[in-house]
């Protein structure tokens, strides 16, 4: 999906540009398209069983339509089977999410196109499409489409702006080469003084029987054939030298083309740099006229706002000045009638004195002079009828007058009213402040009666107890006279127990009177009690109408409050009014000056916008010339590279039209040789011989040299070789020793380990021994208690089930003893549920802290067997060096033809990895892997690698 220059939308997609047959269908074999997007008649054409046409198309609109109003494709998986199985089922897979809000009319829109090719939305055309419900709408039709204004338009600078599109990155990944091979193999070495020839002509001659012959009747030809062949060589010769000449002059132009290439190389990379610097600027120029333009439409808001606000305070304004003129119009029309009404009540006043006196002179000139009545009745009726007309009026003003005179009578009556109930309230709030004081004081006298009868009662208790200790001892004597003198006479023990009788009997008494005096003041004490308690509640009942009635006068003086804050409040509200418009005057300048220094910042912005534009402008012709330049040089490059590669296959072409003339050139040299020996076989042979010893000896030198350079070359390699194999001895000592003492301290570890584990086994059965014999002591202790509780309630009950004269004395001290008991068995209980809870909490640090050292242990454990893990794969891998090293030494001693087959059963190097499951949104993160024949082991980095910390 692209926008135009003018915003409107369009489908750059090549479909699957594929040539259809005459019925407009597509039959190929192979799937052709983006797996998210691809429709399911194209994926059954993979095996070549479906067909499918330009309707193929209109299902990817449905899919980025979906992406769209959703955010994902709709048969997104993390698999592409999974993606391409949601496809064929698409009729399953096709789901809406609940939580985004989609119109009936969009999911119409994407279910008509994600269907079946047969009834697929688009199929018998394009009006198919228009025609659907979507596209209604009230601003636009298809017809009319380009004469309304897109909401998005794009800003460009010319028809090639790609401004809009993502700048693709260059990857800082290194280029990937292949690996020069350590060991030495021998392929680079040149051929030294190897020629082959299939058919060797002159031996081949000599074997047939008819050779002789020919070379005797062919004799005379001889010398012409080496003549001839003598030309032919030297002509050979010119030719090889100009080819070389040639072959000389094309490596020197071919140096100065690779020069030149490097030098346009090195220019091409500053050109990058400084491509990427000024696309930087560009960015960086780019990002601040957005900045600028975000800062423009923020107060181009701001200006709207402001003078939405300054049209809102005018209008305001406007409203309050009409409205306080027309108060203030009604107030002074208001005066004139109050004005003219005085001014006619006054003139009325006059005109009945003045006719009142008139009266009174016409009765007296009517009485003096009857005659002149009659010419007076006519101007009396008229003075009549207007003061008829004077009159009504007079009654009408007199009649508002009463009103306000009977409302201010009403609202002067309210507030007697409201002052007699305040001062009723206020007698009777002094009564009842009276009555308080009243029951205060009796309730002093009661109390004081209380404290006097709790005296009694005390004195009275003590005398009592007093008595019956008394008592008791006396008691206890006569019991003991008793058991002491056994054989006293009857009678003097009669006499004395009679005695004893009649004074228990008069103790009995006092104590029953006593009994009955404590009840009385007791009953006395409760009657007192219950009339304090009436006191106070009549007290509180007071205080509640008390505060009723202030909170009515309350009311009533904010009434009058009101009535007398009226006018106030009307002046207050024109000073108000004339205070508003005085300040809206000035917020007004202030706005407008607001607005003057908006514009003057809205020009600045708009000059430096400009300024940026150009500047922009600019930058876009500087790069689009380096473009240009840079299109330019990779031209220049390609086309000196294929002449570079021309020139290379026309001096391959050369060297072996050299190589065939000089085989041809040799065999006709010994055919020469040989046809020369014939003549003279003794003279050429010897010549032939040195030459060929000549040639051995120089074959010779040379196979000796590169032998001696082979050797010291092999030699420092062998030295080499054993210093690394030596160093990779020591350096797999140490490892073996510190894969000892690791496997030595794992051992230890887990021994400790088994130790610590063993011992918290044993100190947990031992707590929960103790805890099992602390939860018996405790509900022992909790059965003892209830036993003891309940034992107590048994003899309160049973004390209080048996009558007065049955208790036992000493009750209250049991009970007090009782509870005492009681009391410190709570302690105890108290003190042994701290200790309980004092020892479960230790117990429970030290199980935590215990699990803490298991945990940092087995934490430590892990650490240390993935380090041991990491130095196994190294050791491996010095293991596999030492035996390529070892290889490598027993072949260098069989030869050097010999080459080398190394295995990698180590491999390294970097890995993407899926951050998460959905790949497509959290992307993919890189990890340095090691791969050995047993592990795989995973490094953050390649120094944690280095420090062997996976």
């Amino acid at each position: 999906m692209l926008l135009d220059s003018s915003g409107h939308l369009k489908l750059a997609d090549f479909g699957t540009c594929m040539k259809m047959d005459k019925d407009g269908l597509v039959r190929s074999d192979t799937a052709v398209g983006t797996p998210d997007y691809i429709s399911p008649e194209v994926l059954k054409s993979q095996g070549g069983e479906g067909v499918y046409g330009r309707e193929c198309d209109w299902w990817s609109v449905g899919v980025f339509l979906y992406e769209m109003l959703v955010g994902d494709t709709p048969f997104y998986a993390d698999s592409l089977v999974g993606t391409y199985g949601k496809i064929m089922d698409h009729k399953n897979s096709l789901k809406f999410p609940e939580d985004i809000e989609i119109s009936s009319e969009a999911k119409s829109l994407i279910c008509g196109f994600l269907t079946d090719r047969l009834t697929r939305l688009g199929g018998n055309g394009v009006d198919e499409i228009k025609r659907h419900k979507f596209f209604f709408n009230d601003q636009w039709t298809f017809d009319t489409i380009r004469e309304c204004v897109p909401p998005v338009v794009p800003d460009l600078t010319s028809d090639d702006d790609t401004s809009n599109f993502d700048e693709v990155e260059n990857e800082d990944s290194p280029e990937e080469s292949f690996p020069t091979p350590k060991a030495f193999v021998g392929n680079h070495l040149p051929f030294v003084g190897f020629t082959y020839s299939k058919d060797y002509r002159l031996l081949s001659t000599m074997d047939k029987p008819d050779g002789k012959r020919n070379l005797t009747n062919d004799g005379t030809d001889a010398s012409n054939q080496i003549a001839v062949l003598s030309a032919e060589v030297e002509h050979q010769r010119s030719q090889v030298e100009e080819l070389d000449t040639k072959y000389q002059i094309t490596l020197c132009q071919l140096d100065v083309l690779t020069r030149k290439d490097l030098e346009r190389q090195q220019e091409r990379r500053d050109l990058d740099r400084k491509l990427a610097l000024l696309q930087h600027d560009l960015k960086e120029a780019q990002r601040k006229a957005d900045n600028e333009i975000e800062g423009r439409r923020k107060l181009d808001g701001l200006y709207q706002e402001v003078k939405k606000k300054l049209e809102d305070e005018q209008n305001k304004r406007t409203r309050d000045i009409v409205s306080a003129q027309h108060a203030h119009d009604k107030l002074n029309s208001l005066e004139k009638q109050l004005k003219e009404v005085q001014d006619k009540l006054k003139v009325e006043s006059d005109n009945s004195t003045r006719l009142r006196k008139q009266n009174a002179e016409l009765t007296v000139i009517n009485q003096r002079k009857e005659t002149s009545v009659t010419e007076y009745m006519e101007k009396v009726s008229a003075v009549q009828s207007v003061r008829d007309t004077l009159e009504r009026d007079l009654v009408n003003l007199q009649t508002q007058l009463d009103q306000e005179r009977a409302h201010k009578n009403h609202q002067v009556d309210l507030l007697s009213q409201a002052d007699a109930k305040i001062q009723a309230l206020q007698s009777k709030l002094d009564s009842a402040f009276e009555r308080e004081t009243i029951a205060r004081k009796e309730a002093e006298n009661v109390s004081e009666r209380l404290v006097q009868l709790e005296k009694d009662r005390n004195s009275l208790e003590l005398e009592l107890r007093g008595m019956t200790s008394r008592y008791e001892q006396e008691a206890r004597a006569l019991r003991e006279a008793n058991n002491a003198a056994p054989t006293h006479n009857h009678q003097s023990s009669a006499q004395a127990l009679a005695a004893l009788q009649e004074r228990l009997n008069a103790e009995k008494q006092k104590r029953q009177q006593a009994e009955a005096s404590s009840q009385e003041k007791e009953r006395q004490n409760s009657m007192l009690s219950v009339d304090y308690r009436q006191l106070q509640q009549q007290l509180h009942k007071l205080e509640g109408e008390h505060r009723q009635e202030c909170e009515k006068v309350k009311v009533l003086q904010k009434q009058l409050e009101t009535e007398t804050e009226k006018r106030s409040s009307i002046v207050a509200e024109l000073q108000a009014q004339a205070s508003e418009v005085a300040l809206l005057r000035t917020r007004e300048k202030q706005l407008a000056r607001d607005l003057e220094e908006a514009k003057e910042a809205r020009s600045s912005i708009e000059e430096e916008l400009h300024k940026l534009k150009t500047q922009k402008s600019v930058d876009d012709m500087q790069m689009r010339e380096l473009q240009d330049t840079l299109e330019a040089e990779q031209y220049f490059s390609t086309l000196y590279k294929t002449q570079v590669r021309e020139l290379r296959e026309e001096a391959d072409d050369k060297c072996r039209q050299a190589m065939e003339l000089e085989e041809e050139r040799t065999s006709l040299t010994q055919q020469l040789q040989l046809a020369v020996g014939r003549a003279d076989s003794e003279a050429l042979a010897r010549s032939i011989a040195e030459e060929t010893v000549a040639e051995l000896e120089k074959e010779k030198t040379v196979k000796e040299l590169e032998i001696s350079d082979l050797v010291s070359r092999h030699t420092a390699d062998i030295t080499e070789k054993d210093s690394a194999l030596s160093a990779v001895k020591e350096r797999e000592q140490e490892l073996s020793r510190s894969v000892e003492s690791l496997k030595q301290e794992k051992e230890a570890l887990n021994a400790q380990v088994q130790s610590l584990e063993e011992e918290n086994k044993k100190v947990t059965n031992d707590r929960k021994g103790e805890l099992e014999k602390l939860s018996k002591q405790l509900k022992q202790e909790q059965l003892l208690k209830m036993q003891a509780v309940n034992k107590l309630a048994e003899i309160m009950a049973r004390k209080e089930n048996l009558p007065a004269s049955r208790k036992p004395k000493a009750s209250a001290n049991d009970l007090r003893r009782k509870e005492k008991e009681c009391r410190k068995l709570q302690q105890e209980l108290t003190m042994e549920r701290d200790k309980f809870s004092q020892m479960v909490s230790k117990y429970q640090k030290e199980v935590q802290d215990l699990q803490a050292l298991l945990y940092e242990e087995s934490q430590s454990r892990v650490r240390l067997q993935m380090e041991a893990d990491s130095k196994d794969s190294e050791i491996e891998s010095l293991t596999c060096k030492l035996a390529n090293i070892n290889s490598e030494t027993a072949s260098l001693s069989s030869g050097a033809d010999n080459d080398i087959d190394e295995l990698e059963s180590r491999l390294e190097g970097w890995l993407s990895i899926p951050n998460k499951q959905n790949i497509k949104r959290h992307g993919w993160r890189r990890q340095y892997v090691v791969v050995s024949s047993r592990k795989i082991i995973f490094y953050n980095s390649e120094n944690d690698k280095q420090n062997s910390d996976p």
